[in-house]
């Protein structure tokens, strides 16, 4: 286990008070070009929640990556986003990159995104774990903050 907890907040979208998810993704110029192999299964985002950060990318590199994500129908499939750490040198660019994902997410459906404060090239980083039900829940007393609570304990 880990004693450091994934925060956030809510960036779009509606959440319940908590709720199960199960997470896919990671480093977004890693996943993109996985697309057409063999390993693009591992990103299978039905029934999931996409992560995504990266670093040393610029906004408009991350628009023609999102935009592959979408052609090849994470977007469509996924249950909500969650947005970590997108930075280069010359600083941090999370709120550009949610406005270029909402450009190219479903107008149909009103998907959650949320923004990991600690996910990502950042320092304390969070563990997120991928593939294992975990349970995001907001924060009480809150608005729009989350916290993902992992079931270190259940997993030994």
């Amino acid at each position: 286990g880990c004693p450091r907890v994934p925060r956030g907040c809510v960036l779009s979208g509606k959440l319940p008070a908590r709720t199960p998810i199960r997470i896919v993704g990671g480093n977004l110029s890693l996943i993109a070009p996985m697309m057409g192999t063999r390993y693009g299964p591992t990103f299978d985002t039905a029934g999931k929640w996409l992560a995504l950060e990266d670093l040393n990318e610029m906004p408009e590199q991350c628009d023609r990556m999102i935009a592959g994500l979408k052609h090849n129908g994470l977007l469509e499939r996924a249950e909500g986003i969650i947005l970590g750490d997108f930075h280069n040198k010359e600083g941090v660019f999370v709120d550009a990159v949610h406005k270029l994902l909402k450009f190219h997410l479903p107008a149909r459906r009103n998907l959650p995104v949320i923004g990991l404060d600690n996910f990502g090239h950042i320092w304390p980083i969070a563990p997120l774990p991928m593939h294992r039900e975990v349970t995001l829940r907001r924060v009480t007393g809150t608005k729009d903050r989350v916290e993902i609570e992992i079931p270190w304990s259940d997993w030994v």
